[in-house]
């Protein structure tokens, strides 16, 4: 069980660090388009329809992700 809890958290680490490398304003929001970048920087390939499975954490502009209601947030 520890060693579970030790890789959520070096996961948990890898993407608030990947999050934060994007979030050039420290707003706790980075552009859509960085989305892929951020994502493959933690070694996912993004799929067509992951956004549509996140746009609710997506602005209502469409222009940001916002980590505050996110899981990494």
């Amino acid at each position: 069980m520890r060693d579970m809890e030790e890789n959520q958290s070096i996961v948990l680490t890898a993407a608030k660090d990947a999050f934060k490398a994007f979030d050039k304003k420290n707003e706790n929001k980075i552009k859509v388009g960085d989305l892929e970048a951020a994502m493959k920087r933690l070694g996912h390939t993004i799929k067509p329809d992951w956004l549509e499975k996140i746009e609710h954490l997506i602005d209502s502009g469409g222009k940001t992700f916002n980590s505050s209601t996110s899981e990494y947030g």
